[in-house]
């Protein structure tokens, strides 16, 4: 690969520190060898990945992607974990309150208590309510599982990805899918009214420069719905170089609450809501835990039940901490409206 080195902050210009040096793709396997630098200023301090993997062939970092994977509906599990998905989101956010049960909304309604169940249930439409349903275009679409879903929720949903096996892929399910950049991609002004970015703006090059086109593309009044890795996490301080969210090199920023806000606010959204949550934490762990283990984490790999109880507890942990610390989730979310 052709590197790019990069010693300064590239969304703010300040002088950064390397924290990290020499690791490697634990993950895919890509070669390489890459460090991480941790911007100093005080509003920002986001973590980049140094060097930086050249545009032109960034794309080989992506070769094995799990986006080129699909489920059949992208809604797992048995009869019984649906029925209580339904009644969840029937009774939390709206979605088919028609069709679904008084006992089944409250039955579901106690997954809240189970503070990992219930955000993971909440990211299943995104903390998105369905009076809110209107045209949604995600960004980073993959193979399509998220939009499929928000399709069957009542959504007019459009994809956009970079990637060409997951744009076929999503588009072997009839899903409108465009392939390209959002700033090439020639949506017109105040078109949409949500934008959701899961897991997507670590990967962008220039972060800033999405965001404003996200700015503009959104109807007043629309939102913008992100998820991303938070370097503030708990999982990142038990595990440093091994969490798994750094994940270079695809990985080119990975941000704090500070980075994240101060690059919403030069975009022009005003009205946020900004929280680090548990969601994926579980996950995270299982990885982090393997590759410092390990060494290697195998994404498609079966995970035994010891170690996913015991993921599941250190997600409940980190729910507590965030009593204490409201910046200790492994994830940040984000919902900004213009």
């Amino acid at each position: 690969m052709n590197m790019l080195k990069q010693h300064v902050c590239s969304l703010c210009g300040f002088s950064g520190e390397a924290i990290y040096q020499g690791l490697q793709d634990r993950i895919f396997g890509v070669p390489g060898v890459w460090n991480f630098c941790r911007c100093g200023r005080s509003d920002c301090g986001v973590i980049w990945v140094d060097p930086v993997p050249d545009a032109d062939v960034l794309d080989e970092a992506y070769a094995a992607y799990y986006t080129h994977q699909s489920s059949a509906t992208g809604i797992p599990g048995g009869h019984l974990y649906q029925w209580l998905l339904q009644g969840y989101l029937a009774d939390r956010f709206g979605y088919d309150s028609d069709r679904t049960g008084w006992f089944q909304k409250r039955l579901s309604s106690l997954i809240r208590f189970h503070p990992g169940f219930g955000e993971d249930w909440d990211f299943k439409v995104m903390y998105l309510p369905a009076s809110a349903r209107g045209r949604l275009l995600e960004i980073g679409c993959g193979s399509g599982d998220l939009m499929a879903f928000m399709k069957q929720k009542g959504w007019h949903v459009i994809g956009l990805d970079t990637d060409p096996v997951a744009v076929q892929t999503a588009r072997s399910r009839g899903l409108t899918v465009y392939d390209g950049a959002l700033e090439t991609a020639g949506f017109s002004s105040d078109d949409m009214d949500v934008i959701v970015m899961n897991h997507v703006i670590e990967h962008v090059p220039q972060p800033a420069r999405m965001l404003q086109a996200c700015y503009r593309i959104l109807k007043p009044g629309g939102r913008l719905m992100m998820t991303t890795p938070n370097h503030e996490s708990w999982g990142h301080s038990r595990f440093q170089q091994n969490w798994r969210g750094l994940e270079p090199p695809r990985h080119l920023f990975v941000f704090n609450q500070s980075a994240l806000l101060r690059l919403i606010r030069q975009a022009g959204f005003r009205k946020l809501d900004l929280r680090s949550s548990v969601h994926g934490a579980g996950w995270i762990m299982i990885a982090s835990r393997s590759i410092r283990n390990t060494g290697r984490f195998e994404t498609y790999s079966s995970v035994s039940f010891p170690v996913r109880f015991w993921a599941r507890c250190m997600q409940m942990v980190e729910w507590g901490m965030l009593c204490s610390n409201p910046w200790a989730g492994e994830e940040l979310m984000l919902i900004a409206e213009k």
